[in-house]
Formats: structure tokens, C-alpha cells, sequence
């Protein structure tokens, strides 16, 4: 019994268990043995009190006042000395250092940190490391030469330039030159892309087949490129299209370009300027399209673009005889999904903004009034691999109704759809790639 008692106080020692409760701000945690017992006695909570900070250019008394009564934790600790850290690299002293030196009274734990805040920096240049075509989206980082250095700066414009999703920057590193500082970025061009592809059978048109893609940066420039074609009996369609973005902020300016042509409408070129602006899911924008049609007429488009992660409102028109109104909400639950599509537009009108599937497994067309629901449900979610049922309904005009089941894993979908009017000849295969890389980058 005796080496049993033994052998579990090493054991719990050994695990760690007094250094764990410690961490967690139990300071007088202690095993002990008594009689034929072990025992891990806690003691009391200790609580963060009074910090102070030794330095004369400290005045974020808020900071502080937050960890005031808060649990004296390993975790807790090290949050209060990063954020005096940062907020000595916001302010020009990118290399200082704290040294605290503690005082306990009964279970409150005061602070006071003394502060070596080395020499004060200014950024000098910007030099970019890496193979980078687009550097208007950059001009947020050259904009801070000459200022204080400012770590919360330099975290904030790399998370702007990265959520472009046209340039990634992969970290940063210091440079000291005399009493400034270089800032070199390892920085890359971003290039993917998503793309989808179908094909069915009917007796009566024979094959048809859809392809879609969306490029983003092939090119470099922050470009994004979209090409479609589409054929189903005697209808084809063709689409490509360039968008240019601008980076300002969180203010997006897009310049496009796109020419559009079906089987029955004369060639179409689209001017669009654009304006979006991103608050974080949120997106709000508005811009003017210029539409050409070819030996015909000129048109002016307004627009407004509401979003909301993969949601979207939708909204063109010239006030007379171009109106598009969409709506796309889609749902996300832990088993199932619902995605909503609700669609008005003139009798006739044959543009890019109106022409999608009416529902999964149905030719793409043009639409004038629409209103589909499909819900999916997952049968299988895990490691990355995900099957699920769906059931897709058109409620007007037609009344059409799909079902079909689809497999992913990671970037890649195939999908099987049934169309329920259209007899066993029109299923349809759709496979999807999303997004796959382009080129060398990773």
C-alpha cells in the first residue's frame, strides 16, 4: 500500500498537476500525503490588482483597467504583457521590453512593469520580396513611409491586401537602418479559380453542355476574368468578361469590361464602373453600366448591389426598358442548407444578370419571373467529404422540380440531377472545381 501511495504522488507530480493549477492562478497548490491518503489541495484564487507601468509615454489606463479582478492565469498574464508590448509597437518602439515584479496582498496579485523601450523608429522604406505585378494594391503600405512605425498599421494593411484576394503577404520582417526602420514584405500574386462544367442528353437536341470559369488574377494586375458558354438545344450563348479593381480603403472600384452574345441577340459590349464598400460580410455598392448593342441602340444601367457573405440583392434598370431585380439568400445549418432564388426582369431581355438555371438539373435560359428553392441535406460530413440529397423547385412559371444527390470533397463537387418532367434521358452530370490554384503558386 505504502509504494502504491508513493508511486501516485510521483505519478501526480510528474503529470504536472500542482504546475497546471498554478497556471490557472492557484498559487498555493500543493499534494500532499497523509496517513494512507494522497491529496491535491488548491488554495485560493488569486486575482490580477493594481498594474502600473513604468514608462512616461503610457496612457492607456483602459488597458489596464480591463484586467483589473481578473483570474492571476498564465493566459491572463501573458495577454496583459502583449498588449503593453503593442502598445509600445504602435508608437514607434517596435523592440522594447518588460520586465513585472509582482506584490501579493491575501489573494490580489499587484503589478508593475518595468519598461525598456529601446529606440524609437521610423519607417523608412517598403521593399516588397516576391514576384508581384500588382502593386496599386500596395499603396496603403507605401502610404505609412516616412510615419512612426506602427505594428496595428502594418497587421491592418496586410489583412486588407490579403482579403483582396489578388495578393497574399505572406509575413514580414524588420530592417534597421541608423534610426529607421525597412519593412520587407515576402508577398505574392494570388492566382485561382473556380470552374464547373456540365453535360446531358435529350432526344430531341441531343448533347448539351455548360461551362463556366472564373479566373482571378491570371494575369497579374489584380484582374478577374469570367468566360461561359452554354449550349442547350438551339440556344447558345457566349460571355467574357474583365473586371480591373481598384483598392481604396474599404472602398472597391471596379472597372469591366464584357461581351455577351446569344443565339438571337446581336453582339453586346459592357462598359461598367463600380463602386462597393466592405464592411466586413457586409457589402454595399452602386455604379453605372454603358450597354452597346452592336448596330442597334446605346443604353446607360444604373445599379445597386446589396451582400451579405453568399447572400445578395440585386438591382438594374434604365427606367424604362431594362429592370432586373434578384435576390439569392442562402441558408447554412449544421445538416441542411437552403438556398432561395427570386428573379423579375423585362419580358424579352436577354442579359448576363438574368441567365442561370431555372433550378439544378434544368438548362440554363433566360428568365423573366422566378422564384426556386433548393434545400440540401447532408448525409455525410466529415474529414473533409461531404454527401448530401437535394430537392430543387421551381414554383413559377413552369412549376419544374429536380432532385439529385451530389458528392464533395475539399475544392471538388460532382453532382447527379434528375429533372423530374423531363424524363430519365435528362440527367444531367455537373462536376466542379473551386477554387483550384493557377500556375506555380501554392
Amino acid at each position: 500500500m505504502l509504494f502504491f501511495i508513493l508511486s501516485l504522488e510521483i505519478f501526480l507530480k510528474d503529470e504536472g498537476i500542482v504546475d497546471s493549477l498554478i497556471k490557472e492562478g492557484y498559487l498555493n497548490a500543493e499534494i500532499f500525503r497523509k496517513n494512507d491518503s494522497i491529496f491535491v489541495r488548491t488554495g485560493n484564487l488569486f486575482y490580477i490588482g493594481n498594474v502600473k507601468i513604468k514608462s512616461s509615454i503610457f496612457y492607456d489606463t483602459l488597458l489596464l483597467k480591463r484586467f483589473y479582478l481578473k483570474r492571476f492565469s498564465e493566459k491572463n498574464i501573458n495577454l496583459l504583457a502583449d498588449s503593453i508590448l503593442f502598445y509600445f509597437s504602435d508608437n514607434g518602439f517596435p523592440f522594447s521590453e518588460i520586465i513585472p515584479e509582482f506584490s501579493i496582498i491575501d489573494s490580489i496579485v499587484d503589478i508593475e512593469f518595468n519598461v525598456k523601450m529601446g529606440k524609437y523608429y521610423r519607417i523608412c522604406k517598403i521593399l516588397l520580396k516576391g514576384n508581384i505585378k500588382n502593386r496599386i494594391l500596395l499603396k496603403d503600405f507605401f502610404s505609412i513611409e516616412g510615419k512612426p512605425y506602427s505594428r496595428r498599421e502594418i497587421i491592418k494593411n496586410i489583412e486588407k491586401v490579403n482579403s483582396s484576394n489578388f495578393l497574399k503577404v505572406d509575413s514580414f520582417k524588420l530592417k534597421e537602418s541608423g534610426d529607421t526602420l525597412n519593412i520587407i514584405l515576402f508577398i505574392q500574386d494570388v492566382n485561382y479559380g473556380d470552374i464547373s462544367g456540365g453535360l446531358s442528353f435529350q432526344n430531341n437536341s441531343g448533347w448539351n453542355f455548360l461551362f463556366s470559369g472564373d479566373f482571378f488574377n491570371p494575369f497579374g494586375f489584380g484582374t478577374r476574368w469570367n468566360i461561359r458558354f452554354n449550349k442547350f438545344s438551339n440556344e447558345k450563348s457566349f460571355l467574357i468578361k474583365c473586371i480591373i479593381p481598384i483598392l481604396l480603403s474599404k472602398n472597391f472600384f471596379n472597372l469591366s469590361y464584357s461581351l455577351f452574345t446569344s443565339s438571337d441577340t446581336l453582339l453586346k459590349n459592357n462598359f461598367r464602373f463600380s463602386h462597393i464598400y466592405v464592411i466586413k460580410d457586409f457589402s454595399i455598392g452602386n455604379g453605372v453600366k454603358y450597354q452597346e448593342v452592336k448596330g442597334l441602340k446605346k443604353n446607360f444601367i444604373y445599379e445597386l448591389y446589396l451582400s451579405y457573405r453568399k447572400s445578395y440583392l440585386k438591382i438594374l434598370t434604365n427606367f424604362n426598358d431594362y429592370n432586373i431585380f434578384s435576390l439569392k439568400t442562402i441558408s447554412f445549418l449544421s445538416f441542411f442548407s437552403i438556398t432561395n432564388i427570386f428573379l423579375i426582369s423585362n419580358k424579352n431581355l436577354k442579359e448576363e444578370e438574368n441567365f442561370f438555371p431555372l433550378i439544378s438539373g434544368y438548362p440554363n435560359t433566360y428568365n423573366e419571373l422566378v422564384f426556386s428553392s433548393t434545400l440540401s441535406l447532408y448525409l455525410y460530413n466529415k474529414n473533409g467529404y461531404k454527401i448530401y440529397t437535394f430537392f430543387a423547385q421551381n414554383f413559377y412559371p413552369e412549376g419544374c422540380n429536380s432532385t439529385g444527390v451530389g458528392i464533395s470533397k475539399d475544392r471538388i463537387t460532382l453532382e447527379l440531377s434528375y429533372p423530374l418532367k423531363m424524363g430519365i434521358r435528362n440527367i444531367m452530370f455537373v462536376l466542379s472545381v473551386s477554387p483550384f490554384y493557377l500556375f506555380d503558386n501554392p
